[in-house]
């Protein structure tokens, strides 16, 4: 499970303050703090009786730009994701299995939280802010600004590995927030990867459970559009880290001032540095733009080799799997036999009946 916002999120150059953003997907990845703020160069309107318009708001490190001034300049909100305690073994028999890492908003300003079949709720700021532990398909919404929170379910089932190459899988699984296991694909698992689309048990065990049959080539794709850019190689600035308690009004402004310098310093750096400098330098392709840089399941470069006369898009992803076997009942007169369970695993899985049976065999008893 990987979280997704979708809203009002990023203006484009040519937005202007009266105009709103389209709504755009982002990926939310573990262990970052996003924020959202106003844009830079945003102007103000003319003073009564002039006509020069108000001056232009400054450029800030935020990750989610909205230019609009009916966004605070220091700040609309913050999404931080956990994820130090992520487990990315795919362990079903735990009832945490499929909860994604946690999801903390903190908001600047009143909004409507809607959670689920229940009446929308306004939550009021104290000291102003209001945070929130997001749940699946909360939703935020504020006049014109709305945000919709959900789970993603990325659950990634490898046909083989070697002992290497899990390590690796387990690192980034780790860090994108997915899960993983190995050759047998689960009801939940989304994506069954394999090296050559040889019909074996898993998978026909994948495309009865409807999972997307992809190569190696898919995955390395994912994990390219998930890539962070790297750190430069100078030093970073260093933030001036907060007001001492009780400072005097000079010494807020001599921060303030500071604040500005290392801002404008990162920003010099990296103009998509974002709001967690010391942990992310910039953003991936798909917490840009989640629906655009997702890999496609169905591109042939991202599809299995062929087996024999078997070609890839017999396994693609087909929901009419589920009606299969309607009204069909197969009968086993194989008697016990292990290969009569993965039998009735595909003929369930396509909506039929299994139904076996010992009673032509011979029995092995002396008389």
């Amino acid at each position: 499970m990987v979280w997704v916002v979708e809203g009002t999120l990023q203006s484009t150059p040519t937005d202007g303050p009266e105009v709103f953003p389209d709504p755009t997907s982002h990926y939310l990845r573990p262990s970052r703090l996003y924020r959202v703020g106003r844009a830079g160069g945003v102007r103000g309107p003319s003073k009564a009786g002039q006509t020069k318009p108000g001056p232009a708001s400054r450029k800030r490190p935020y990750d989610f730009r909205i230019a609009s001034l009916s966004v605070s300049k220091e700040g609309l909100a913050e999404f931080e994701t956990g994820g130090e305690e992520w487990v990315p073994e795919d362990r079903p028999e735990l009832p945490t299995n499929s909860l994604p890492y946690s999801l903390t908003v903190t908001l600047h300003k009143r909004f409507l939280l809607r959670r689920g079949d229940d009446e929308p709720v306004e939550l009021e700021l104290e000291d102003g802010t209001m945070t929130v532990e997001m749940q699946d398909g909360d939703y935020l919404q504020e006049r014109s600004k709305g945000y919709w929170f959900q789970w993603v379910p990325i659950n990634l089932c490898f046909s083989a590995a070697m002992t290497a190459d899990k390590k690796e899988q387990h690192e980034a699984a780790k860090a994108l927030g997915i899960k993983v296991a190995y050759r047998d694909t689960r009801p939940h698992h989304t994506h069954f990867i394999a090296k050559r689309c040889t019909p074996n048990a898993p998978l026909l065990r994948a495309a009865m459970h409807l999972t997307h049959v992809v190569s190696h080539e898919w995955y390395d794709e994912l994990l390219s559009v998930t890539t962070a850019p790297d750190f430069p190689t100078e030093p970073l600035p260093v933030h001036p880290g907060p007001p001492p308690e009780g400072a005097s009004k000079e010494e807020l402004t001599a921060r303030d001032k500071e604040v500005l310098r290392y801002e404008r310093e990162l920003l010099a750096m990296n103009e998509d540095v974002g709001g967690d400098p010391t942990r992310w330098w910039g953003h991936c392709h798909l917490e840009n733009d989640w629906d655009g840089a997702w890999p496609s399941e169905t591109d042939p470069k991202n599809q299995p080799p062929p087996f024999e006369h078997f070609q890839p898009t017999v396994w693609a992803k087909n929901d009419a799997r589920s009606d299969l076997f309607k009204d069909v009942l197969v009968v086993s007169f194989r008697g016990p036999d292990a290969a009569d369970d993965h039998a009735a695993e595909l003929v369930t899985l396509g909506g039929g009946s299994f139904f076996a049976c010992d009673v032509f065999q011979q029995s092995t008893r002396s008389t």
